[in-house]
């Protein structure tokens, strides 16, 4: 593969046994679970998913977690988490760039996504770190949210994000949402309340 390749097309997702839809949940998280959010155990309040055919924002605090739990760095305070055996999750974040900060060559940051990609992950999370600081992974971001490859790609898509924005509605269906303190993962369609944007009240 030529790393230019990474923002037109991504590998395709390797087969996971039992998954013979593209429909069927290859991560869940059971209603009634709790999760730990900012110091709080949040509930779960309905079966929270991904198929292979999610696009979900995930935001603010609520996103944070979630994904942290994706990535098998959290655990529930409450519940036990569905995760198919052979699930494999790419991580594309600032953690790629090396250390650089400034904007790299092209070149440079699509052989280091390329690289993250090359385990034919089922599921995606491209992770802006707004907070990092790091203005050659946002300028790296930006390019991949809006790329064809995350349009067409086979697999799951979990953007973590602080902020909604046009770009992150049109690359997503769904986004996790925190309601007081109750998770849920709702349709993302026109404007979302801000109290519902993934933050802890």
């Amino acid at each position: 593969r030529q790393p230019e390749m990474v923002l037109e097309q991504w590998p395709m997702p390797r087969p996971l046994a039992g998954v013979k839809s593209r429909k069927r949940a290859v991560f869940e998280v059971p209603a009634g679970a709790a999760l730990p959010i900012s110091g709080n155990a949040s509930v779960v309040s309905a079966i929270m998913k991904l198929t292979l055919n999610s696009r979900v924002a995930a935001a603010g605090d609520a996103g944070h977690a979630l994904t942290e739990l994706l990535l098998g760095r959290l655990e529930l305070a409450q519940g036990e988490v569905f995760r198919n055996e052979g699930l494999v999750v790419a991580h594309l974040g600032p953690h790629l760039s090396g250390g650089c900060t400034l904007v790299p060559p092209r070149v440079a940051w699509e052989a280091a996504v390329d690289a993250a990609l090359a385990r034919q992950p089922q599921v995606v999370v491209l992770d802006e770190a707004r907070g990092s600081g790091n203005e050659a992974w946002a300028h790296t971001f930006n390019q991949l949210l809006c790329s064809e490859a995350l349009r067409t790609f086979r697999g799951a898509v979990v953007v973590r994000t602080e902020v909604q924005t046009p770009a992150v509605q049109r690359a997503c269906a769904e986004y996790w949402a925190l309601e007081g303190q109750r998770l849920r993962q709702l349709d993302l369609i026109g404007d979302i309340n801000a109290n519902h944007w993934g933050h802890a009240a």
